[in-house]
């Protein structure tokens, strides 16, 4: 089915080189408001391994349900990243993070996400109570990246995460 005609942009309205679907589609992704999110992961060492806590999300939830994910979420009325990340990681898990470092910013289709991490003990769990989602669970590099209950956007921010904690880099 063809588009109405109002809703396609006329030769004139793109820029000098660029064919009107390739111009509709900047418009579109330009215009997009995109979620502001923090993520804290939290991780500790077995061995020579290292080890990522996840959240297996509950059957009913609102963002894709029943798949593990990170601990956190959007941003709320101006807070700065690292504001939405203690609210959210309170709200989750009960924990009031410190020590915890920077990864990166990751922009996505619909977030633009700040990623932290922290070194965690093995008594980890009994310091914590998972409030939002089933439970939390430990996964090795080898058991995250090959779990298909896990997006492909977690599975890139976790590349990069078990990277930069083998090489210090």
């Amino acid at each position: 089915m063809r588009p109405r005609e109002s809703n396609v942009p006329s030769k004139q309205s793109a820029p000098r080189g660029k064919s009107i679907l390739n111009y509709s589609y900047l418009r579109m992704s330009t215009e997009q408001v995109k979620r502001r999110v923090s993520i804290l992961i939290p991780y500790r060492r077995s061995g020579d391994k290292f080890l990522v806590f996840l959240q297996k999300r509950s059957k009913n939830a609102e963002r894709l349900p029943d798949f593990f994910g990170f601990f956190g979420g959007g941003a709320e009325n101006g807070e700065s990243p690292e504001e939405t990340l203690q609210r959210e990681i309170k709200e989750e898990i009960n924990f009031v993070s410190s020590g915890y470092a920077y990864l990166r910013e990751y922009e996505f289709a619909g977030s633009i996400e700040s990623i932290y991490y922290i070194e965690v003990g093995g008594e980890f769990e009994k310091h914590i109570e998972v409030k939002e989602g089933e439970y939390g669970k430990y996964f090795t590099e080898d058991e995250a990246l090959n779990e298909p209950k896990l997006i492909e956007e977690d599975k890139l921010v976790l590349r990069d995460l078990f990277s930069k904690l083998r090489t210090g880099r």
